[in-house]
C-alpha cells in the first residue's frame, strides 16, 4: 500500500515538473522568435498598435486582429538584408522617442490624438531618415497583412481560391450532331 502512495507522488512530483515551464510564461518575450532581429514584448506591442493606428478597427477587424503586425515582422526578418533591418529596429525606437517628445508617453501607449499626430508628421515626411523608412515598411507591410489576411479575404472579399469549386453533377453539352 504505501508503495503506491509513492508512485502516485512520483507521477504527481513528475507531472507538476513537466507543466511548471509552461506556467511561468515570461511577458518580456516576443510572441514569434525571429533569426536575424531581436524585438522585445513592448516593441512588439509598439508594432501592433502601429499597425492599428494606420489600419483601425471598424466594422471590419483591424491591423491588430488580423495579426498583420506579426506578419511584418516576420517579413523584415526573412525578406530585407541587414542594412533594411538595422534601419526597421533604429527607427521603430525613433518612431517612439518621437511620440515621448511630444506627450512623455511612449507610442504604445500615447492617446490617439499623440498617434495620429505622429503618423501625420511621418506622412509629411518631418521626421528623421530611420523612422521614415521604418514608417514606409510598416505601412506598406502592414496593409499587405492585412489584405491577405483570412479574416480579410475569407469574411469580407469572400475569395475563393481558383478554381473554384467543383460540381461534378452540371450536364455536359455535346459539341457535335450527328446528322
Amino acid at each position: 500500500m504505501e508503495r503506491r502512495t509513492a508512485l502516485k507522488y512520483l507521477f504527481v512530483v513528475a507531472g507538476g515538473a513537466a507543466v511548471l515551464p509552461a506556467c511561468l510564461h515570461q511577458q518580456s518575450k516576443a510572441s514569434i522568435l525571429l533569426k536575424n532581429m531581436a524585438i522585445t514584448y513592448e516593441q512588439e506591442k509598439m508594432l501592433a498598435v502601429f499597425a492599428e493606428t494606420i489600419t483601425p478597427a471598424s466594422a471590419t477587424p483591424g491591423a491588430k486582429d488580423t495579426y498583420a503586425h506579426l506578419f511584418a515582422r516576420r517579413m523584415v526578418d526573412d525578406c530585407f538584408d541587414k542594412k533594411k533591418q538595422q534601419a526597421f529596429l533604429k527607427g521603430m525606437k525613433e518612431v517612439d522617442d518621437m511620440t515621448r517628445k511630444e506627450g512623455n508617453t511612449p507610442f504604445a501607449k500615447s492617446t490617439a490624438a499623440q498617434k495620429t499626430k505622429t503618423l501625420a508628421a511621418l506622412e509629411a515626411k518631418k521626421a528623421p531618415t530611420n523612422a521614415l523608412a521604418f514608417y514606409g515598411m510598416m505601412k506598406s507591410l502592414t496593409i499587405q497583412g492585412y489584405l491577405t489576411s483570412r479574416p480579410i479575404l475569407g469574411d469580407v472579399f469572400h475569395y475563393e481560391l481558383v478554381p473554384g469549386r467543383y460540381n461534378g453533377a452540371v450536364p455536359v453539352k455535346t459539341v457535335f450532331h450527328q446528322a
